[in-house]
Parts: structure tokens; C-alpha cells; sequence
């Protein structure tokens, strides 16, 4: 048993996670990829991306509501299990590898994103090597670590993460103009109106990355209330991450900048008191990505576990693989959001479609034959 003090509370950190640890990880695990590139969102959808942000996470919240009432019902917590009773061997294996992959492609994400972002607005003439290796070389200790330090990491960065999020917005808020928001619906509902949805339920099915973490936790009967007022208070502030992006820049400007959150701190102004909030970003982006690399280094680590045989010289090859991709990828603007547009989709598919099948087929097949499934708490 360890106690850490986050002011202005005391948390004990038992050696098992339970559900209120478990908050904490959703928080970057959800929040980190539609908050740092806005604009990936904004130039399909416009002045309607804040609507498609509403819609985007009304669905996500019913599709979640409904994997947990599956969850609750059958004691379904055990993600792999769940999946290879559901699919059957082959065709779970194959899901299984598909998992795995949008975790690898996740941490590569969280690595060039704080990169990309960092060399792209703040150290031009820093290379995003090495700021890449700055990244993940403090990761590679903590992945070595057992879980109870990583669950001491998360608990004492996602505080910092919000307070950050929670003083930019207050102090950029007098620079807004909501008028920016209009014209709603000019066009109806259209096809970029759409794709922008589906983009957004993708990142935000990211949450799915956690699944395979629930059979950890030792309270599960409180995982389901906890898991949804925190994805809905994550979701709500999206939403006005969104509508505060918009009205900050304008469609057309906001659509065009990369990475809309440094430079929208860079306005703060304040009467020579408080002048530019970088650093509320820039503590926020790494403190952030940091989490989600980790977090889901760790969930791979766990799901193949049967199948590494040494640990740290997996962590070692591992990660050489995603400093070479990552260096590619972020080394060119143009090049780390094609392949962000891209990845959404890969998310929406594997994250989202496949789960919501997956788990209803379950709920089918526990129907007909109970004897063979776990006997719910």
C-alpha cells in the first residue's frame, strides 16, 4: 500500500487498480486526441464541427452505455475472453492482432504529436529526433515499472492536466466571438458532415484501448457509473473545446493552423501581468501524450504478455520500431495528419464497429448458453 498527497487530497494506491484509478486514465486516453488536433475536424465540417462534436459524443456515450450493460449482465470484463468466445479462435486471434496494432499505432500518435507539435511551434530549429528520444526514453522506465507506478504517475499528471486546460480557457475566453458559429446547418447535413462525425466517434473509441485494463480492477460493480459521468464530463468538454476553437479563430483560420491550442495561447495578454500562456500548453501537451504512450505500452504489454518471452528486450525492439516510424512521420506536417485522417477511420473501424459486433454477439451467445460463461458478481 502507498499513499501519494494531490493537493488538496490524499490518495492510498493499493497494488490492485480499482475504478476511481480507472477515471483517471480515461481522461488521456480520450481527451488528448480530438483536443490537440482540432483542425484535422474543422477543415472537413467548418462552422458545423462543434454540431458533429455533440453528435459524435451522444453516440459514443449510447454505444459505451450498452457495452457495459453487456459487461454488467454477463461478468464480461475479461476483454480477451469476451473476444475469442464472441469470434471463436481464429477470427478472435485476428481481432487480437487488429487490437494490438491500434495500441502501436496509438503510442505512435502520443509520440509524434508531442514531437510535432513542439518542433512545428515552439523549437523550429530543434530536430524532432530529439525530441522523440527526450519523449521516450523517461517512458521506457516507467513501462518497466509494475502498474502501481504507473497508476501514481496518472494520478499526480492528470490534476496538472486539467488545471492547465481549465486556466487557458478561462484566460483566453475574452478573445472569443461567437458569432463565428453561424450560419448552423447552411448546407444540411452533408457528406463532410459525416465523415467529421465518424472521425470524432473514432478518436473518442480510443477508450476501448482500457478494456483489456477492467479485469484488473477490484470494485467492478461501480466501473460502469464511474466510467460514463467521467467520459461524459470529458465529452461535454470537448464539446466546448470545440465551440472555443471556433469562435477563437474562425473556420477559415482555424482550419489551417496545425496545432490551434499553442497558438491560441500565445494572445494571452493581461496587462503586462499575465502575457502568453505557452506554457499552460506546452505542459499540457507533454504531460498529456506522456500519459497516453504509457498508459497504452502498458495495455500491449498485457495483452500479449503469453506471448513475449523477455520483457525489456521487447520494450527495447518495440520502441526502436516507434522512434524510426514516429521520426518519419513527424518530420513532415503534411505527412503526421494525412496519416491522422487516416487513423481516425482505422479507429472508428477497429474501436468502434467492431466492438459494438463483437460485444452483441456475445450478448447473443450468453443468452443461449449461460453454463459456459462466468456467473456475473
Amino acid at each position: 500500500m502507498k499513499t501519494v498527497i494531490l493537493f488538496p487530497i490524499t490518495v492510498t494506491i493499493l497494488e490492485k487498480l480499482t475504478s476511481k484509478h480507472f477515471l483517471f486514465f480515461i481522461v488521456p486516453i480520450v481527451m488528448m486526441s480530438i483536443q490537440a488536433y482540432t483542425s484535422l475536424f474543422i477543415r472537413e465540417s467548418r462552422t458545423d464541427t462543434w454540431i458533429c462534436t455533440i453528435a459524435a459524443a451522444l453516440i459514443f456515450l449510447i454505444f459505451i452505455f450498452y457495452i457495459f450493460n453487456i459487461c454488467e449482465k454477463t461478468n464480461g470484463y475479461d476483454f480477451k475472453d469476451v473476444i475469442l468466445k464472441a469470434l471463436g479462435k481464429p477470427l478472435g486471434n485476428a481481432y487480437i492482432f487488429l487490437f494490438g496494432l491500434a495500441l502501436i499505432l496509438s503510442i505512435i500518435e502520443s509520440a509524434i504529436i508531442e514531437s510535432g507539435s513542439i518542433h512545428h511551434t515552439f523549437f523550429l530549429e530543434t530536430p524532432t529526433w530529439y525530441l522523440i528520444l527526450f519523449f521516450i526514453l523517461p517512458a521506457i522506465y516507467c513501462i518497466n515499472k509494475p502498474l502501481d507506478t504507473i497508476i501514481i504517475v496518472v494520478l499526480v499528471f492528470v490534476p496538472l492536466i486539467i488545471l492547465t486546460e481549465t486556466t487557458l480557457e478561462i484566460l483566453v475566453h475574452k478573445y472569443k466571438d461567437f458569432r463565428y458559429l453561424f450560419p448552423v446547418l447552411q448546407f444540411g447535413v452533408t457528406k463532410q458532415m459525416i465523415l467529421s462525425t465518424l472521425k470524432q466517434i473514432g478518436s473518442l473509441s480510443n477508450f476501448i484501448l482500457l478494456f483489456p485494463l477492467l479485469y484488473k480492477i477490484s470494485d467492478k460493480t461501480n466501473i460502469k457509473k464511474r466510467s460514463i459521468i467521467t467520459l461524459s464530463l470529458v465529452c461535454l468538454s470537448l464539446i466546448f473545446l470545440m465551440i472555443g476553437t471556433i469562435s477563437f479563430f474562425g473556420t477559415t483560420r482555424a482550419s489551417n493552423i496545425y496545432f490551434t491550442r499553442f497558438l491560441k495561447s500565445q494572445r494571452i495578454y493581461y496587462g503586462g501581468f499575465i502575457e502568453n500562456g505557452e506554457a499552460h500548453a506546452l505542459l499540457q501537451v507533454v504531460l498529456g501524450w506522456f500519459l497516453k504512450y504509457i498508459i497504452c505500452f502498458y495495455v500491449l504489454l498485457d495483452v500479449f504478455k503469453e506471448k513475449i518471452k523477455n520483457r525489456k528486450i521487447f520494450i527495447i525492439a518495440l520502441t526502436t520500431i516507434i522512434f524510426i516510424f514516429s521520426y518519419f512521420l513527424s518530420s513532415s506536417i503534411f505527412r503526421l495528419f494525412e496519416f491522422l485522417k487516416y487513423f481516425q477511420y482505422f479507429n472508428f473501424i477497429v474501436l468502434f464497429i467492431f466492438p459494438l459486433i463483437i460485444y452483441a454477439i456475445y450478448s447473443i451467445k450468453y443468452k443461449k448458453n449461460k453454463s459456459n460463461f462466468p456467473s456475473p458478481n
